[in-house]
């Protein structure tokens, strides 16, 4: 039964005594006041203070999100544009490499008539210095033949001479077709 007896003790301790009950009631409503009078509406302010910092710093959030954004497609526009100068650039050097392909083609075929008909110039003009240069010769072979043949050297080589050139002229005319 004693620890029924200490139990209803202990029991009826745990409320507090009146007085105390009344102190602490008016405590608290003084407290309460303070924090609703003074606390409150200063955190409160605080409160409304951040989250319009918050709202403001969201809404420049948005508006760099917008000029990144509009950034972005500028600079996907001006690259596409480059993309297209660069091709517009590539295909206006070909067409140059192109000209100056067909330009050296034309000087070079140009320069090639050019030492075609110097070369044929050239030959021609020996040619004509090789039949005079035989011509000479056949005449002086000529007179000497001549002059074995008739067993004495032949005087007056220019009227000879002439003699002989206007036979080679002859036979030159003929086409050499005599026997």
């Amino acid at each position: 039964m004693n620890v029924l007896l200490a139990a209803e003790e202990s029991a009826l301790k745990v409320l507090p005594e009146p007085d105390e009950l009344l102190f602490g009631s008016i405590a608290f409503a003084i407290v309460a006041i303070l924090l609703i009078k003074f606390i409150f509406p200063k955190l409160n302010t605080v409160l409304t203070e951040r989250t319009a910092r918050i709202q403001g710093q969201l809404e420049e959030a948005e508006r760099t999100k917008r000029d990144a954004d509009q950034v972005l497609a500028e600079y996907r526009a001006k690259l596409e544009d480059a993309g297209s100068e660069v091709a517009k650039i590539i295909e206006e050097g070909r067409k140059t490499a192109d000209q100056m392909r067909a330009d050296l083609v034309a000087r070079a075929e140009v320069e090639a008539r050019e030492i075609v008909t110097r070369a044929q110039a050239e030959v021609a003009g020996e040619r004509d210095r090789a039949v005079v240069a035989l011509r000479d010769t056949l005449g002086d072979l000529s007179i000497q033949l001549a002059s074995r043949v008739i067993g004495e050297e032949l005087r007056g080589g220019d009227r000879h001479r002439a003699l002989v050139d206007r036979a080679i002229a002859d036979l030159a005319g003929s086409g050499g077709t005599q026997n």
